[in-house]
């Protein structure tokens, strides 16, 4: 909730199958009320993680950066 500032653990339950999408959740305390973005990157055993930003990239293909969710506290 700080644009990148510091990191939390959050909980990863396992995929449906190989090739799904791994699930998680984090309880999250927004700072106040107004628009707040909640980033989500994964890091691996060997602490690599998906980079902040990427190269331009029309067709999307290999997009993996961090995830940025937009929300609006009221």
């Amino acid at each position: 909730t700080d644009y990148g500032e510091t990191w939390r653990d959050a909980m990863l339950t396992a995929p449906a199958s190989r090739y799904a999408w791994a699930r998680w959740q984090a309880d999250v305390t927004l700072p106040g009320k107004g628009y707040h973005e909640i980033w989500a990157q994964a890091v691996d055993d060997q602490g690599d993680a998906q980079p902040m930003r990427q190269p331009w990239n029309p067709r999307g293909y290999l997009g993996n950066v961090v995830h940025r969710v937009p929300v609006v506290a009221g």
